[in-house]
């Protein structure tokens, strides 16, 4: 395998595989797994808000793995508005067969993240994401989850 290559895991829109081979189409769906001790919750303006993950002990959330080449990664970057939307973390994920790799992931900047309020995604972002949600295999209970806590966060701001 080339070693410039990056694993990247994908919580949202990037599960969408369709979308994903777009933005980036040299990369490579080489499995899945879960992230421990973080949860999924939809920030950014009213109606079009993105998912982002953040830090909830004993909570999961479902990834798909990506392998990109480093012009996949300038792409996606680009998509992601890194470095000015999200940041890019190392994050330990529990694959299918039990091991454990490091992948790169997109978190919601905290400078960013504290000017958007919890909010409720767009209803074509929504639909990209619970398609690649059910083309992983996963359960759409988690993006249910990640609605309600929000709209909770909502109300409590």
């Amino acid at each position: 395998m080339n070693e410039k290559w990056t694993i990247s895991l994908a919580y949202g829109s990037n599960l969408n595989v369709d979308d994903m081979k777009k933005r980036c189409p040299d990369g490579e769906v080489i499995g899945k797994g879960m992230l421990s001790d973080y949860c999924l919750l939809f920030k950014g303006e009213e109606k079009n808000a993105f998912l982002t993950i953040e830090r909830k002990e004993g909570s999961m959330v479902p990834v798909g793995l990506w392998r990109l080449t480093p012009e996949d990664e300038v792409s996606l970057d680009e998509y992601e508005e890194y470095p000015l939307m999200y940041d890019k973390v190392d994050l330990p994920v529990k694959t299918e067969d039990g091991g454990v790799v490091h992948a790169m992931a997109y978190v919601m900047r905290k400078e960013y993240e504290d000017n958007r309020a919890y909010n409720l995604p767009s209803s074509d972002y929504l639909q990209t994401v619970i398609e690649g949600y059910r083309r992983f295999g996963f359960d759409v209970v988690y993006i249910l989850e990640a609605l309600e806590k929000s709209i909770r966060k909502m109300e409590i701001e």
